[in-house]
């Protein structure tokens, strides 16, 4: 089994923060791209998995498990974090209290009105067939109008000009 504190240089008390900065501090000096040397990918490697053992709580508390001999069958609680203003406390979440984001009111206003908008744009699309077909048809109607009122004319000439005789 790997010792990763080693592995870190540090002892088997350290912080957080210590963790971080000595990860920080070997990953840049063996990272690939800065160290050409052939063991330097290797230890880049080594570091990475240290890192990602140590930076969990919960992983580092099995592994401490671990080192120390204690089967680690049992359920490790996952330690209480804190937070950095010790006047912090946090507020209890509960559907009930919990009031919707800008995103969700408006997701909900568009799921209210969805049908209307369908609806207004159906209408919208039926009156602008309607125009389309209006505008692309001849104009017959004004043309047997003009016609229908020069056979009149004609007729009515016909008749010498009298209202009685052509009704």
């Amino acid at each position: 089994m790997k010792n990763y504190y080693f592995i870190l240089s540090l002892n088997i008390y350290a912080s957080d923060a210590e963790i971080k900065h000595s990860y920080r501090r070997l990953a840049l000096q063996f990272h690939p791209d800065k160290n050409s040397s052939p063991e330097a990918e290797t230890i880049f490697k080594e570091v990475n998995e240290a890192y990602e053992v140590l930076g969990d709580p919960l992983r580092k508390a099995i592994y401490d498990q671990m080192l120390r001999g204690v089967p680690t069958e049992e359920q490790v609680q996952e330690p209480v974090r804190t937070h950095r203003d010790p006047r912090y406390r946090p507020k209890p979440t509960t559907n009930a209290t919990r009031r919707p984001t800008h995103r969700e009111e408006i997701l909900a206003m568009m799921a209210i009105n969805l049908r209307y908008a369908l609806m207004i744009s159906r209408l919208t699309l039926l009156f602008s067939v309607v125009l389309i077909t209006d505008y692309s048809l001849p104009p017959v109607k004004t043309i047997t109008e003009i016609q229908t009122v020069n056979k009149i004319k004609e007729k009515f000439r016909e008749f010498g000009g009298k209202w009685q005789q052509f009704f």
